[in-house]
């Protein structure tokens, strides 16, 4: 296996491989957030770096607790601030049904399941903004992670299907990024391992 001073710090993959050249910029003025778990940051198969390669306007805040966000907290308290989770609470709605530029800041939370509800929990702030779940979202074309929860998206998967339904910009670039990296992640295997990865 490469060293880590060998892979690219942005897609984290081999020199040679690097697809971040590769990756277009989605000219966006949605702002993007992402409340990232620690572990998640850390974690080789995050699609989040990816998204940012993308998307300029997406910010990334790592922690569990409201110390931890208050900055964004405090940004979302301002007026010319609409903001929305992203997230299935009990409460929330489809974001299928919102209208285009209802909202102008999207929140995700990057986490396994079980960490991203003790975010949620925890961070009465981000309870009391609009909260909405996707309803038809598309299958998840991501196979190189595994998840416990029925029609789980990646990260990266999640962004591009929030932004595709409140700003009507084209986000293929990030599908292509997320598959160009797939590939190259594949590639690096052992054929027996990388039956384990197809579709």
């Amino acid at each position: 296996m490469p060293s880590k001073r060998n892979l690219c710090q942005a897609c984290q993959l081999p020199t040679p491989g690097c697809i971040c050249a590769t990756a277009d910029v989605i000219p966006s003025a949605l702002k993007i957030s992402v409340l990232q778990h620690p572990d998640e940051q850390r974690h080789p198969k995050n699609t989040l770096r990816l998204a940012q390669l993308c998307l300029p306007n997406l910010s990334v805040y790592v922690g569990e607790t409201p110390v931890d966000f208050a900055v964004i907290a405090k940004k979302c308290a301002a007026p010319e601030v609409k903001p929305c989770v992203i997230f299935p609470a009990q409460r929330s709605d489809a974001l299928e049904t919102v209208a285009r530029h209802q909202f102008n800041h999207l929140i995700f939370i990057d986490a396994t399941w079980r960490k991203a509800f003790k975010i949620w929990s925890i961070n009465h702030w981000l309870q009391a903004l609009p909260c909405y779940h996707f309803t038809q979202a598309p299958a998840s074309q991501y196979h190189l992670r595994k998840t416990t929860r029925a029609k789980g998206l990646s990260s990266l998967e999640a962004i591009a299907y929030g932004l595709s339904l409140i700003d009507p910009v084209d986000v293929a670039p990030l599908y292509a990024t997320q598959q160009a990296w797939m590939d190259q992640k594949r590639a690096l295997m052992p054929k027996e391992i990388q039956k384990r990865y197809e579709p």
